[in-house]
């Protein structure tokens, strides 16, 4: 008989992750309480446009029409008549 020993190793594979250390619970709520935390605003932000009224109704469609033209160029008045009006684009 051989006087030797066998060592055997068993790995143990599980789908949970490990429960985090106290150290991480510690930093992750650290990190949080900074990230909730009211902080002081600036004594000046700079306003460069002045305050302006915006309507809350829906736009008419030749509203949004010259909105588009503005946007898209004049070269692409079709796509804006396309975008309006299924209609126009099946005939």
């Amino acid at each position: 008989m051989d006087d030797r020993t066998e060592l055997v190793f068993i790995i143990f594979v599980s789908t949970t992750l490990a429960s985090p250390s106290r150290e991480d619970l510690q930093k992750v709520t650290d990190d949080h309480i900074n990230l909730y935390t009211k902080a002081e605003t600036p004594d000046a932000l700079p306003i460069l446009e002045a305050p302006f009224d915006i309507s809350d109704e829906v736009p008419e469609d030749c509203e949004i029409a010259d909105d588009c033209l503005l946007l898209f160029g004049l070269q692409n008045i079709e796509k804006v008549f396309i975008l309006l009006s299924p209609a126009l684009s099946s005939g």
